[in-house]
């Protein structure tokens, strides 16, 4: 909701932050940050301030938009081991087709992060 292209992803971004809705990479940047940036981002957040938010997980939030990709690579080498282990099927190969289409666009995401 954060990175990518929207024309790509078909997501107008930041709509889940507008939401209050917390993502993986504003969880990361809460845990990462000092207590007094802590602090200054839960108001912001409380103010509704989505604009500055969302600008300080762009200048700030690089670590944890890096942690964030590698939790879901993780995760997804996870899911695609367990698919694996299946026997075939049209839903089998359905969900690996899936499996590869998330870890191709978390790949572009970590290129353009970096």
């Amino acid at each position: 909701d954060l990175a990518g292209c929207e024309n790509a992803t078909g997501k107008t971004l930041g709509t889940d932050l507008r939401k209050g809705k917390m993502t993986l990479p504003m969880l990361q940047l809460l845990r990462q940050a000092s207590a007094i940036h802590k602090e200054r981002y839960c108001q912001l957040i409380l103010e509704g301030d989505h604009a500055s938010v969302s600008l300080l997980l762009k200048t700030n939030a690089t670590a944890a938009m890096d942690e964030s990709l590698a939790s879901g690579m993780t995760r997804l080498q996870q899911a695609r081991a367990q698919l694996d282990d299946l026997p075939e099927s049209p839903a089998v190969k359905s969900l690996q087709l899936f499996a590869d289409t998330v870890g191709l666009m978390l790949q572009s995401l970590r290129a353009q992060a970096a």
